[in-house]
């Protein structure tokens, strides 16, 4: 982990890099209030079940940080339905979408 406002998880198996989590934290730009943000999210897909262990490290860091919000956030096309109700059951609401355009 590293100190600051950064947050750095990684997951092993054995010498083998499997996974890690990256999170930020800032002041929420609605609110000001402290919140940790994750940045990136990724497990190997044969590991997948195993990123429980990072999702519960970044909750208890956000805590541990003072942070009195977390967010998550996930791409549109992975996984939609299976996250949403994950992280409903986690507390979490939806509370923004992303639109792109390429050039």
């Amino acid at each position: 982990m590293l100190k600051g406002i950064c947050g750095l998880f990684a997951l092993y198996e054995g010498d083998d890099l499997i996974g890690g989590l990256g999170c930020i934290k800032a002041p929420d730009l609605h609110d000001g209030r402290l919140t940790a943000i994750e940045t990136f999210w990724l497990v190997l897909p044969e590991y997948r079940g195993q990123g429980m262990k990072l999702f519960k490290v970044f909750e208890q860091w956000a805590a541990e940080q003072g942070c009195e919000k977390k967010a998550m956030i996930h791409m549109a096309d992975s996984f939609p339905e299976v996250l949403g109700r994950f992280y409903a059951k986690k507390g979490y609401k939806l509370a923004e979408l992303h639109w792109i355009k390429e050039s």
